[in-house]
């Protein structure tokens, strides 16, 4: 037994020594490449590695015999993945791809993508384990690139050579040219499509899950693998990779397809055949060769007849043919290599580009690894390896040019554009921001954010970068400050992102100062405007629609409402309700633009229902971006009323101009009548007293007249005081003056009544004197004159009546209607009446009465006149 587990013991020896030459053989081939590999034990422990793995790492080849996979290169937060991968190898013994992030020597981070496989013992357990491994650095950040700006991306994806798509619920809205290739079909035709068309058979329900759990923000996982169907029906493989976006403001899957096809196959050789040195260099794009020095024949790998586009199988190659495929601008940098390493020996590494027959153009890197020498020492043959690095130099291009792309835009923003991290550190910044600011952009990447605003405003910056945490987004005028100490305001807005796991603040800043300085202005004028309505002693508002949107102090006081009452109204509500059409109609047509008047008088009412006179000036004028009528008003209701009496003065002084030219005239030509007789008598010697009598009557009635008129003018200017008045008295006192007429038989009967007293005035006895004066003139011949009083109720209201009714010619209908009327009454007709009668109706308006006329005997007008008054009674 123990000679058994002896042998068994050399067995498992020869195993690893086996597998070890293998490795070492593998590693020594990809030395020169620029792909990583390393092997090591079941602890972690590194056995072999290659130039590129010291270079990823950081650390020299003597520092990595001592370096432990699992402690030192492995972030212990990724430690339970990587367990979880290898227990998948384990078991399944098929290789595995997985990403992590590894740790240099320097403590950064980079990130990987490994592919893993195991050296089995015997009983199919591992003794160490091998691994290729991808720099993911520029793949990552193109991709995070690709995810910043919708146009970005649109112009990376165009000339992607990965296929992307976006797509939402199960239709597509974009592919780029790259994915449409790979699956044969046009844009449209895949806009016509369901996403899940042209997924395989085996993936498609796995692909529909995933889609609708992504959105509905579920966490899955963000890249696998996944077969699809070509529009030929091929089968091709792809590295799937997806993100849910915000796209035309609903979300979207962004895809990104990785055409793994040939990749797959290859892993698929290189699990039939491990360690196959040929499929290692096509998964690394890596070919081998040998020069001749002597013959110029150059040997090599399929691998290099493909990167090459030499036919396999085609015959001898030679260096020449090599040449011919450099491109004319990188040939002097092959043949100052080949020079070199064919003279020196040198170990020796290029970059340089080739045109391939079908006029591709490919970058390739060529190293010159070994020489062999004869015996003299002279190099007899050189070999090496060439990749093909097109990948790598396109994602290099790619990010180059999207920097470019980038700076361009933002240099091209009409404002400022800035971006710093989570510290308040610039991290960049557009070329107008260092004009702004006067600063250099070295100067301005070390200053803190804070250090270019002004003093006043940074504690608002501060609460905007906590405001900016919550919702993701902020605005704020600010004044920036610039190297000199000027201060500038600025409208400045930013949103919050993450790039690489970092946090960033992303915006731009539109100077304001025109903007701000306009607002002063605004403010300025607005406050001179308001200084100058609060005090002014005209009625000023602003009238939007039909709103106010500012009363002043005056227009509140002078309506009688509080400030909130009137904004509360429409301005209409203010008017007269006679004036709200005309002020309605005019509000309207200003607002139109229409040509109005821009001065117009209206009535105004109250919170009391009081009416006053207002002149209002209005215009219309820009208020906060919308048209507004500002109007002016001034109370003209003292103005209206001197006018009023101005007019009504006029009229009085003509009606009286008229009354006494009426009377007047009679008169004068009684009295020439008269005088002419007299003369005549004369020559004779006779003297007629009857005559000479009634000519002193008609000076005696002309002087009555102008007495009648100082009375009315008494009247009209308010000058005659209203007191108890004994109407029987006066009425006796009538009776008594004109019962005795010379010349004329006049009888008057009058018999007192139980109440006398009325409201009246000292020339209430001018209204009865005039009405029986006016009855004797117009009787030619004996004249009985009848005086009756009674008390009598009109509207509940007590008066006392009086009647003076006579049996003379009488007054027709028609002149009744008008005998008594006043000039407003008239309006404007030319009636002949004696002033006597004006007198009368202005007396008895005076003392609140009413009078009219009547036939004596009622319906013949002929059998004389009925004059009657109305008084109001006054209280015993």
């Amino acid at each position: 037994m123990v000679q058994d587990r002896d042998t068994q013991i050399i067995d498992s020896e020869r195993e690893s020594e086996a597998w070890l030459e293998k490795i070492q053989f593998l590693s020594d081939a990809m030395e020169s490449t620029s792909q990583p590999f390393c092997a090591c034990d079941r602890d972690g422990s590194i056995l072999v590695f290659n130039e590129a793995f010291c270079r990823l790492t950081g650390y020299t080849r003597k520092e990595l015999v001592k370096i432990n996979w699992v402690t030192d290169l492995t972030l212990p937060e990724s430690l339970e993945k990587e367990y979880r991968v290898l227990r998948v190898l384990e078991k399944t013994h098929q290789p595995q791809r997985y990403e992590k992030s590894c740790r240099r020597k320097d403590d950064t981070i980079v990130p990987v993508e490994i592919l893993v496989n195991f050296a089995p013992d015997s009983k199919g357990q591992p003794l160490f384990y091998y691994f290729l491994i991808t720099d993911m650095t520029r793949r990552k950040q193109a991709e995070e690139v690709m995810r910043e700006s919708e146009e970005k991306f649109r112009t990376l994806a165009e000339t992607a050579s990965v296929g992307i798509m976006l797509f939402r619920e199960d239709k597509y809205i974009y592919t780029n040219p790259y994915m449409q290739k790979i699956l044969g079909y046009t844009g449209e035709e895949l806009l016509a499509m369901n996403f899940w068309e042209v997924v395989h058979p085996d993936f498609r329900e796995l692909a529909r899950i995933r889609v609708r759990e992504r959105l509905q923000g579920i966490q899955v996982p963000s890249r696998y693998e996944i077969k699809v169907i070509t529009k030929d029906k091929k089968t091709r493989w792809g590295e799937y990779s997806a993100e849910v976006i915000r796209y035309d403001g609903k979300p979207t899957v962004i895809g990104i397809f990785y055409d793994i096809t040939d990749r797959k196959l290859t892993e698929e050789a290189l699990r039939e055949s491990e360690f196959d040195l040929k499929k290692a260099q096509e998964i690394a794009h890596l070919g081998n060769w040998a020069l001749d020095v002597d013959t110029g024949e150059l040997t090599g790998s399929l691998e290099n007849d493909r990167i090459f586009g030499f036919e396999p199988g085609g015959g001898p190659r030679n260096i020449e043919m090599v040449r011919s495929r450099v491109h004319p601008d990188d040939l002097s940098i092959m043949d100052n290599f080949l020079a070199d390493v064919t003279r020196d020996g040198r170990r020796e590494s290029i970059e340089y580009r080739i045109v391939k027959p079908d006029g591709s153009l490919r970058y390739l890197n060529t190293i010159a690894d070994k020489v062999d020498r004869d015996e003299s020492g002279k190099i007899k043959q050189v070999y090496g390896i060439t990749q093909d690095i097109t990948g790598h130099k396109k994602a290099e291009e790619e990010i180059r040019a999207e920097k470019s792309f980038s700076d361009a835009i933002i240099d091209t923003i009409p404002g400022i554009f800035y971006m710093f991290d989570d510290r308040n550190r610039f991290v960049r910044m557009n070329k107008n921001m260092l004009t702004v600011l006067e600063y250099t952009p070295d100067e301005l990447l070390s200053l803190d954010v804070l250090d270019v605003v002004a003093e006043q405003d940074r504690d608002q910056i501060i609460d905007a970068f906590q405001e900016i945490s919550k919702k993701g987004y902020v605005t704020r005028i600010a004044n920036l400050l610039t190297r000199t100490k000027k201060q500038i305001p600025y409208l400045l807005s930013g949103y919050s992102t993450q790039i690489h796991g970092k946090r960033y603040l992303i915006g731009i800043g539109i100077d304001v100062t025109d903007k701000v300085k306009a607002e002063k202005a605004l403010r300025e004028s607005e406050e001179m405007f308001r200084a100058f309505a609060e005090s002014a002693k005209a009625e000023i508002v602003l009238i939007k629609g039909n709103r106010f949107i500012y009363v002043n102090p005056e227009r509140v006081r002078a309506l009688g409402y509080t400030k909130e009452e009137l904004m509360a109204m429409k301005v209409e509500d203010t008017i007269h309700p006679d004036m709200r059409e005309i002020v309605r109609d005019r509000v309207r047509r200003r607002l139109q633009g229409e040509p109005v008047p821009s001065q117009y008088e209206a009535r105004m009412i109250t919170k009391s229902g009081e009416t006053y006179w207002e002149e209002i000036s209005s215009t219309v004028i820009d208020y906060k971006g919308e048209p507004t009528i500002l109007s002016m008003g001034f109370n003209i209701t003292a103005r209206k009323r001197a006018e009023q009496a101005l007019k009504e003065a006029k009229m009085q002084a003509e009606l009286y101009l008229d009354l006494m030219s009426h009377d007047i005239t009679n008169m004068n030509q009684a009295l020439m009548g008269n005088l002419e007789l007299l003369d005549m008598l004369s020559e004779t010697g006779e003297i007629d007293k009857g005559l000479i009598t009634s000519s002193i009557e008609i000076i005696n009635r002309s002087t009555r007249t102008i007495r009648d008129v100082k009375k009315l003018t008494q009247i009209q200017a308010g000058n005659v005081p209203q007191k108890v008045v004994n109407v029987c008295e006066i009425l006796d006192n009538v009776k008594s003056k004109y019962s005795k007429v010379p010349g004329r038989s006049v009888t008057i009967t009058y018999a007192p009544g139980a109440n006398c007293l009325v409201m009246a005035g000292d020339m209430l006895e001018d209204v009865f004197d005039n009405l029986v004066d006016n009855a004797i003139r117009h009787s030619q011949i004996a004249v009985t004159i009848d005086l009756t009083i009674d008390q009598v109720l009109d509207k509940g209201i007590t008066y006392l009546r009086i009647d003076v009714s006579d049996n003379g010619p009488g007054i027709p209908d028609e002149l009744k209607k008008t005998i008594l009327m006043t000039p407003e009454e008239l309006e404007g007709k030319s009636i002949r009446r004696g002033f006597g009668l004006y007198l009368v109706r202005t007396l008895v308006d005076y003392y609140h009465g009413k009078v009219w006329a009547e036939d004596r005997v009622p319906g013949d007008y002929m059998k004389g006149a009925r004059f009657v008054v109305l008084l109001p009674a006054a209280e015993k």
